[in-house]
């Protein structure tokens, strides 16, 4: 993980804004093929309960490595809508 993933994932814990999601969009941007954007970017929706564009992000992340970890939050994610729906 490079120094800016590190430092946006940082950011994550101290919050989710409208800034952090644009500068997670721009690294991915930049990085196509890097599944760790598309995981944070995952984690920073869920943090914000928007589960629909957490599912995608985690979806491109697996697309990328089907061993990322956005595959165990996928089913997350989808356990918890089932339990409640």
């Amino acid at each position: 993980m490079t120094d800016e993933l590190l430092s946006l994932k940082e950011r994550i814990s101290e919050g989710v804004t409208d800034d952090l999601l644009n500068d997670l969009q721009k690294y991915a941007s930049d990085h196509p093929t890097s599944d760790e954007v598309y995981f944070l970017i995952g984690n920073a929706h869920r943090r914000r309960e928007h589960w629909k564009e957490a599912m995608n992000a985690y979806l491109t992340a697996v697309e990328i490595n089907p061993e990322s970890p956005a595959r165990h939050a996928y089913r997350a994610i989808v356990e918890v809508l089932d339990f409640y729906n």
